[in-house]
């Protein structure tokens, strides 16, 4: 079932690329048609109807009534006609519907084309002898087959109106140049060529940074900070992966892959998602993510009494000693336990030090059921080894209330409002 127009803002509101995509598809062509009958020029209106989408994309949250986005674009694209033809120049190589007789034929014979010259400079006339209503009106009914119905919600009057003035603008022209007229507009609307150079692609592959193989079924999310836009693709058999049709933007790519863990971009080791510049016509390639083999540690944190502690925070600390005089952890993955206490954590393989914290006033809880992360046991994964459950148990006790009092160290005179801050060391540690 088709989305409503009212869903599809909604959508493209909370970034959804994709349903404003869609909205473009529908009305791209009514827009058109309204600049079209203001300026009379298929290569200007063609320009109008760009910007209207664009400046459309970008004012989306000041649409009041959702279900009113069809006529909310045919007013823009008309303002955006009408400004422009405040302020025309001619264009080196555009053609008016007055002017169409300088048209190329290709194929025809010289007499053919002569004779369509003829016909569509006559179209052109007479449309442009049409009150402004008229012109409007029949543009947007012949333009892509807009029902009576569909422009009386785009112009915002009643269908009985819209009946008159087709009536009106038809005797103004005969029944065979109607049909000329129709194929006069949909010959000069912006094609598919048109709308590719107006969006961008950006295109990469996905593979493995372990044996460089090809990654299959990753998802690529591309985000636009700017607006919340965001679209998302997946890896083919081959690793790669196209995102087409973007708004102009600078966007933020992240790939994901239930088998492995984000490791590096391009020769990069270090844990960075790549951005990338999008703009109009252009195809972005190269954009090449190696994952890292990954595996799974799964458990369930239970209370001390046996209960599970749901919406806990799972946090994984990677086990390194990279300078040789002792150990350091470095956060690899967090997660939050679900109504059972259950969780799992994607992490790179190697020796971690798994820790749980049932709320920001609590102290966090490493693996088996310690305070300290001294005596916390080593959890070693890879993707070799089968995935066990860990079972983190909180002790009954480890909290206690520490009272601090602040003096003035010449006048021994207490001190308000002094912000007192307690940091734990266990042994050569700090929690």
């Amino acid at each position: 079932m088709n989305a409503t127009d009212e869903e599809l803002v909604n959508r493209a509101r909370d970034g959804n690329s994709d349903a404003f995509a869609e909205l473009v598809r529908r009305y791209r062509d009514a827009a058109y048609g309204t600049a079209l009958s203001v300026l009379c020029e298929p290569g200007e209106a063609a320009e109008v109807t760009q910007d209207a989408l664009f400046r459309a994309y970008r004012c989306l949250h000041q649409l009041r009534d959702p279900g009113r986005f069809a006529g909310w674009i045919c007013r823009i694209a008309k303002n955006l006609a009408r400004n422009r033809l405040s302020r025309r120049r001619p264009v080196a190589g555009s053609t008016s519907l007055g002017a169409v007789e300088d048209l190329p034929a290709t194929g025809l014979s010289s007499e053919e084309a002569a004779g369509q010259s003829e016909d569509l400079a006559a179209i052109g006339r007479l449309l442009q002898a049409m009150p402004d209503e008229q012109r409007l009106t029949f543009t947007l009914f012949h333009i892509d087959g807009y029902s009576e119905a569909d422009l009386s919600d785009m112009l915002g009057v009643a269908v009985g109106t819209v009946k008159s003035r087709l009536s009106r603008a038809r005797s103004r022209l005969r029944r065979e140049v109607v049909a000329m007229a129709r194929k006069f507009m949909n010959e000069q609307k912006p094609d598919a060529e048109f709308w590719r150079r107006a969006t961008g692609t950006v295109t990469g592959r996905v593979t493995s940074a372990a044996t460089g193989a090809p990654v299959e079924g990753a998802k690529v999310h591309l985000s636009a900070g700017e607006d919340g836009s965001h679209t998302e693709v997946e890896s083919g058999p081959d690793g790669v992966w196209q995102a087409g049709q973007l708004v102009p933007g600078m966007y933020q790519i992240t790939v994901r892959h239930p088998n492995f863990v984000p490791r590096r971009y391009r020769e990069e080791t270090v844990h960075i998602d790549p951005s990338v510049t999008v703009r109009p016509g252009q195809r972005v390639q190269g954009i090449d993510v190696q994952l890292e083999p990954g595996a799974c540690i799964r458990g369930i944190a239970l209370a001390a009494d046996g209960s599970p502690v749901p919406d806990a925070e799972v946090s994984a600390l990677r086990w390194m000693d990279p300078y040789g005089k002792g150990p350091c952890f470095h956060r690899s993955a967090r997660a939050r336990s679900d109504k059972d206490g259950r969780f799992a954590l994607r992490l790179p393989a190697a020796v971690h030090v798994v820790g749980i914290q049932p709320s920001p006033l609590q102290p966090m809880c490493y693996c088996p059921g310690t305070y300290s992360l001294h005596d916390a046991d080593r959890v070693e994964r890879s993707p070799e080894k089968p995935d066990q459950g860990l079972v983190i148990r909180l002790p009954k006790s480890g909290t206690h209330d520490l009272n601090v009092r602040v003096t003035d160290r010449e006048t021994g005179h207490p001190i308000v409002g002094a912000r007192v801050l307690v940091n734990r060391r266990d042994s050569f540690l700090w929690d």
